[in-house]
């Protein structure tokens, strides 16, 4: 199968915690990311389908990027991929630059 993306992921190792209703709070590694989603990798089980509130640690001087609704895309092993749903402006902003310094 084709891979198909609109946005090149680029290889990062930062720190992500999110909350759901359908399976509470967890933590995980961002193990790639594009303005639109990231690939995390977590020891808690995420289904796809489910809808998350991200909190992206990309400095230890800033507070969290905010992913405010984020979709499970697909789910395999110990890894999960989200699409970001929405963002408010200033931390869409914030990704975006944090992904220019480190491409």
């Amino acid at each position: 199968m084709e891979d198909v993306r609109l946005h090149t992921r680029i290889p990062v190792q930062f720190r992500a915690s999110f909350t759901s209703v359908r399976v509470g709070t967890g933590e995980g590694a961002i193990v790639d990311l594009s303005p639109v989603g990231c690939r995390i990798e977590s020891s808690e089980p995420v289904p796809v389908t489910t809808y998350l509130e991200l909190r992206l640690e990309v400095s230890l001087k800033e507070p969290p990027i905010l992913v405010d609704l984020a979709a499970v895309r697909w789910a395999r092993g110990t890894q999960f991929g989200v699409q970001f749903l929405s963002l408010r402006r200033e931390h869409q902003d914030r990704l975006n630059r944090v992904i220019e310094q480190v491409r």
